[in-house]
């Protein structure tokens, strides 16, 4: 009984570190997406100087 339990807290942590490798792998992957879009959006969608009528929002 007690090697069984051994086996599948080892069969466990090895799958929780392949969870975390895989979802540190998509976060990144959001990171840099994200990266993109504001980047995108800083430079495109946003003028440099804001109008006078959105300079009090912004």
């Amino acid at each position: 009984k007690a090697e069984t339990i051994r086996i599948i807290k080892e069969t466990l942590a090895l799958e929780l570190e392949e969870l975390l490798k895989k979802s540190s792998k998509i976060i990144n992957r959001l990171n840099k997406e994200l990266r993109i879009i504001c980047k995108e959006c800083s430079s495109e969608l946003l003028p440099k100087k804001p109008p006078l009528l959105l300079s009090g929002y912004i």
